[in-house]
């Protein structure tokens, strides 16, 4: 018997909308892409339930004409491309001719569209691929396209869908995406009654920035613009003082069409290296302007990877125009704590250990873990902590102690850090982290991610010792902290907190999630390196170290303590 058979259209329909269709986010991308390529100046977008129950766009672009419409809902059928060569200068966002037909295999979708030359709109509804009704309806000009029950006959593919916030979350995204990359187009989006983001029609990439960002981060962005040999680029980038502990928030843009694309991604890394500490990146909207001939937009079915034919001199390009930035750092003449030169720090000598060891400090009792005590409680210390000599500090990071035939150097955030995860974990395990209350409550603006994090993560967050109030659309009141946290401070700690839950982790549940928090949420709550410490100070933090099984490290991992022998020091200078 043969094998090989031809596919019916309902499976190849089918496959075609699981390249296209990944989740309501790739939906909603899709129809405003279509609408700004139709001309709207407006776009209305309406979600329910994260955009699985229902994705509506509605725009006054140009719309179809009756016989347009139902051809829009074949496969491979587009007005964008006539040719194969068309496809060597794409100027327009949508091309492929799949993306209505994808959608409309997936769901229940309803299109209604009119001309402004035209009488009546055309009303086509759609089921799972199949066309049930068409008729002539009142509508003013423009397209409305309603998409509900997002994967309602591929069971498979909805029940791999997130939570409506996470899907709410991956749908804002993209939809902030595109609403940079067309600053001149009056964008709204709407989940239910509550309106998200509405972003009227701006003047240039600054302005909608400022509207889609959010002030408290818009103005910690500064502008660049170069251009070289037709190419241009524009763009803004955080200050040193705003950083983020991931790259999302670099968002590039070509020719208006957001990308994800490490080319670019990397040149603007590198450009920073230097200016932010090891793990900090910054915020950047990069917005570059090509010939279409150079860029190849067609290489994947979501648009969202290009291929460039010059690369290299692109991501020179980039480079430079972020690095004349940094050299000018217009933020030094307002910055608290960046200038425009700072001095020079001094060599320490090149000598070094052959080796490093961590070293299991003695007296342990694997007791409860405290915070960091007072000089009175470092003066009761427990038996054997007489035998660490005091040595002092160095640079206000590390602790010289030395016991016995051993020189220990200790690094005081990474012991602080150990010592209040610790408290942490057993307050956890105990039950309820306590909280303490701020004295005067704090209000904290949040981005999409971070407000999607919150609505998931609430009932956890409360656990941990949080208290946060809604406080308008986009912004939290910070009530109260974890108590072993109350010395933190309290924005960075809960946008911490949120920027860690928003890495859709939630889904995992408690168990897989619990260690790492805690560990994020222990750095913020510790001595930190450059805080100067006296002998109280650090024999205290000595008492609290012996108090804990802390296996010599960090909740990250790095080493608490390292040692040098005598033997170690004496050959250093040849005195073995």
């Amino acid at each position: 018997m043969d094998k090989i058979r031809l596919l019916s259209e309902d499976t190849i329909n089918r496959i075609a909308a699981g390249e296209v269709v990944e989740r309501p986010a790739s939906v909603l991308k899709e129809l405003v892409e279509n609408s700004l390529d139709a001309g709207a100046r407006r776009i209305e977008c309406l979600l329910e339930q994260g955009g699985a129950r229902l994705i509506r766009v509605t725009d006054d672009g140009e719309g179809m004409s009756a016989a347009d419409a139902e051809r829009s809902l074949e496969r491979h059928a587009t007005s964008k491309i006539r040719s194969a060569d068309d496809l060597l200068a794409i100027s327009t966002y949508g091309f492929r001719g799949e993306a209505l037909s994808s959608i409309a295999a997936v769901s229940r979708l309803r299109l209604i569209t009119r001309r402004s030359e035209d009488r009546a709109a055309c009303e086509i509804q759609v089921e799972g691929g199949r066309v049930i009704k068409k008729a002539e309806v009142a509508a003013p000009s423009g397209t409305d396209i309603f998409v509900e029950d997002l994967f309602f006959n591929t069971p498979a593919r909805r029940k791999f869908l997130r939570t409506s916030a996470t899907e709410l979350g991956q749908a804002q995204s993209w939809f902030e995406h595109l609403a940079l990359g067309r600053p001149d187009v009056h964008m709204i989006l709407r989940h239910g009654k509550r309106l998200l983001l509405e972003a009227p029609a701006a003047r240039n990439l600054a302005e909608r920035a400022a509207t889609v960002l959010g002030l408290e981060v818009y103005r910690q962005l500064f502008p660049f613009e170069q251009q070289d040999a037709g190419r241009r680029i524009e763009g803004l980038l955080s200050s040193p003082e705003l950083s983020r502990a991931s790259a999302r928030d670099i968002t590039i843009l070509i020719n208006g069409r957001y990308v994800r694309d490490r080319l670019l991604q990397g040149a603007v890394l590198d450009a920073c290296r230097g200016s932010l500490p090891d793990g900090r990146f910054p915020v950047a909207v990069l917005q570059l302007w090509l010939d279409p001939a150079e860029v190849d937009v067609n290489v994947h079915p979501q648009k969202v990877e290009v291929r460039f034919a010059r690369p290299l001199e692109i991501r020179r390009l980039v480079e430079r125009a972020v690095r004349d930035l940094l050299a000018r750092a217009p933020w030094a003449v307002t910055s608290r704590v960046y200038r425009l030169a700072q001095p020079l720090a001094t060599k320490a000598p090149a000598v070094s250990p052959t080796t490093f060891q961590n070293l299991p400090l003695a007296g342990h009792n694997h007791a409860k873990a405290v915070q960091i005590g007072t000089a009175q409680e470092a003066a009761q210390a427990s038996t054997g902590l007489e035998d660490w000599q005091w040595l002092g500090s160095l640079w206000n990071t590390y602790l010289l102690f030395a016991y016995g035939q051993e020189l220990v150097i200790i690094d005081q955030h990474a012991a602080a850090e150990r010592i209040t995860f610790e408290k942490l974990r057993a307050a956890r395990q105990a039950g309820q982290i306590a909280s303490q209350r701020l004295l005067i409550a704090e209000t904290v603006e949040l981005d999409r991610r971070r407000l999607a994090a919150l609505e998931s993560g609430r009932e956890m967050i409360s656990e941990l010792g949080f208290e946060l109030e809604p406080f308008g659309p986009t912004a939290v009141k910070i009530n109260a902290l974890p108590a072993e946290l109350a010395r933190a401070e309290p924005r960075a700690l809960v946008e911490d907190l949120l920027d860690y839950l928003a890495e859709d982790r939630l889904h995992s549940g408690w168990e897989a999630l619990e260690e790492g928090l805690l560990a994020r949420l222990a750095c913020h709550g510790s001595v930190r390196a450059g805080q100067r410490l006296g002998e109280e100070e650090g024999r205290a933090l000595l008492k609290k170290l012996q108090e804990i099984d802390f296996g010599s490290s960090c909740p990250h991992g790095r080493p608490v303590a390292v040692h040098y022998s005598r033997a170690q020091i004496e050959s250093w200078f040849h005195r073995r």
